[in-house]
């Protein structure tokens, strides 16, 4: 439990919240305005699930109450990137977990948001240097996959995803058609509301519904793959229809 004070008057208490095996509770200036932040951290405990954080802001004369809702492991870090002593929450795309290969053999793509009046805005495209990083990670875990014969879809996938948030978007779609493992159905299934109801023909075209669903392509840039080569869809600007 715990109550937030502000001139020595109580404006928040909140009680019952669960950290197993751990929690804590930060004092820091994430939007660089002369007052702290307060940011409590919870862990629900279970298999790579989860952290949760509030975060708390003081403006005029109350608290504005911010949550990431619930994220992978320790859930992601306030990193100042660019040096101007506001911070960055950076963190990854959960919804990538689990969709096409197991847990270990996942790399969700890169999500940073800024703090500021309160609330966590999505700005990961602003940081090319930061995703160039995390790609990097991405290429040397395939290779690493590759040589091993171990899953590779899952990695494929936020590689992809990677790429888009680049603006790299063709280049790693013939990567990914070069490299997938065409014996793989993780990720096939196509549900309703709770059961499958069909199946994807292939990892590329369960791809193509998954990023377009999740918002990283456009409808000007859905494509789709059948089998054995036979395709459609639209690149994007600059390519045509295959």
């Amino acid at each position: 439990s715990y109550q937030i004070f502000y001139n020595e008057q109580i404006y928040q208490e909140n009680s019952g919240y669960s950290a197993f095996g751990s929690g804590y509770v930060e004092l820091r200036d994430l939007d660089n305005n002369g007052i702290d932040e307060i940011i409590v951290s919870t862990y629900s405990g279970g298999a790579h699930c989860c952290t949760s954080l509030v975060i708390y802001t003081w403006q005029k004369d109350k608290f504005i109450r911010e949550e990431t809702g619930f994220l992978d492991g320790s859930g992601g870090s306030f990193e100042d990137l660019d040096g101007d002593n506001n911070y960055e929450f950076v963190t990854v795309d959960n919804a990538f977990l689990y969709a096409f290969s197991s847990y270990a053999a996942s790399f969700p793509p890169s999500k940073i948001y800024t703090f500021q009046q309160g609330k966590l805005a999505d700005v990961t495209r602003k940081y090319p240097q930061e995703l160039r990083k995390t790609l990097a990670a991405m290429l040397k875990a395939f290779q690493l996959a590759k040589k091993e014969k171990a899953e590779v879809n899952g990695i494929l996938a936020g590689y992809v995803a990677q790429k888009i948030l680049l603006g790299e978007y063709p280049e790693a779609w013939q990567f990914l058609l070069a490299n997938y493992d065409k014996n793989s159905d993780w990720g096939l299934d196509i549900y309703g509301e709770s059961t499958a109801i069909g199946k994807y023909p292939d990892f590329p075209t369960a791809l193509s519904a998954f990023l377009l669903k999740n918002g990283y392509l456009g409808s000007a840039e859905k494509v789709c793959w059948w089998g054995q080569g036979v395709g459609c869809g639209v690149w994007g600007v600059g390519f045509s229809r295959f």
